[in-house]
């Protein structure tokens, strides 16, 4: 048997020390929903439902501290708790909670990440579509964000500008051309952007022939 020696009251969850050396991180909820206060003596049985809830809370503390960084995907956050040796049903139960509250959101996470690659050096969709698809977002939801994403995802000037910028470093070296549409496919654009790109150099004087 295991007598529960004391309690310290946090701002979000209790701190419950056992006889046995163990501490025991428990919600506010938790300690009602239990009974928990110091001296009682609780069986094996109580103790497995008290670590229980206790590794459930630690994992969801950790899914929002994991997210006060920087916004995740569920894949991302499901990955990182696992990786942390959390049960998979505490990691789903975070995340559930987590997508219902709001905290997680796949869509409105693929459109922060596209809004940002936007600020930087042009990308093209399909480069967008496979980071999206890397960091966990299903499938229908990265091609629906990068469908109604309310902004130019490829502006000809910028991919223009891009090309012309790799080509000036490649030119007079071999299949010069064919190592730019190289680069640019890598970028993520797709043939007929690439296709105006490549034919607007070649009517400038510095172009490729």
């Amino acid at each position: 048997m295991i007598e529960i020696e004391s309690i310290q009251i946090r701002e979000n969850h209790a701190r419950v020390s056992l006889s046995s050396g163990e501490f025991l991180i428990i919600s506010h909820e938790g300690v009602k929903i239990y009974g928990i206060t110091p001296g009682k003596v609780i069986d094996h049985d109580e103790y497995g439902r008290l670590k229980g809830e206790s590794d459930r809370f630690a994992c969801y503390r950790r899914a929002l501290q994991y997210l006060s960084v920087k916004g995740r995907s569920v894949a991302e956050l499901e990955r990182y708790l696992l990786g942390k040796g959390h049960s998979r049903q505490h990691v789903q139960e975070s995340t559930a909670r987590l997508t219902e509250l709001g905290y997680l959101d796949d869509y409105a996470y693929a459109m922060e990440h596209i809004g940002k690659r936007r600020g930087r050096r042009a990308v093209g969709k399909n480069r967008l579509l496979a980071e999206l698809f890397r960091k966990g977002v299903p499938g229908d939801m990265a091609r629906r964000a990068v469908a109604e994403y309310p902004g130019k995802l490829v502006d000809p000037e910028e991919l223009y500008r891009l090309a012309a910028e790799k080509f000036a470093r490649l030119k007079g070296k071999r299949d010069a051309v064919r190592k730019l549409v190289f680069f640019l496919r890598q970028r993520g654009f797709e043939g007929d952007e690439i296709r105006r790109a490549v034919e607007r150099l070649s009517d400038e004087d510095t172009g490729p022939e």
